[in-house]
């Protein structure tokens, strides 16, 4: 088997852990979310808990690196369950991938673990608003 068809398995395996994650945890959250207007901070803290904060980063920079394919695969899974998961994950990770391309070496050092590791959130913070 090619490297493209191992990719493409792998893609598979990633697409279908994001879809049973998306199912068992993020869509017995979301109407009480959109209910209450509530920013989804347990279901942001599963995806990391599950590995996907890194997903679209380099590893080089930290991240695991699987590139636009497999993230838009998993935001699709994830937008299913809950669209304003989704909205912020796919928010969260446009930070973290700007950090890393524009980045300077001292911003990267300082953030972009932090937006991929589990315990990532958004760059926000519950008690400033923003």
């Amino acid at each position: 088997m090619g490297g493209v068809a191992w990719k493409k398995l792998f893609l598979e395996e990633i697409r279908e852990l994001a879809k049973q994650i998306a199912i068992t945890k993020l869509s017995p959250r979301a109407m009480e979310i959109d209910q209450h207007r509530s920013f989804p901070w347990e279901n942001i803290r599963t995806l990391g808990e599950a590995g996907f904060h890194g997903i679209g980063i380099s590893g080089n920079s930290g991240g695991i690196g699987f590139g636009r394919v497999c993230f838009s695969s998993v935001v699709k899974e994830l937008a299913q369950a809950c669209a304003s998961t989704a909205l912020v994950y796919v928010s969260h990770s446009i930070v973290a991938k700007a950090l890393e391309l524009s980045g300077s070496e001292g911003v990267k050092k300082k953030w972009l673990p932090e937006k991929t590791r589990d315990r990532s959130l958004p760059a926000t913070r519950s008690n400033h608003g923003s």
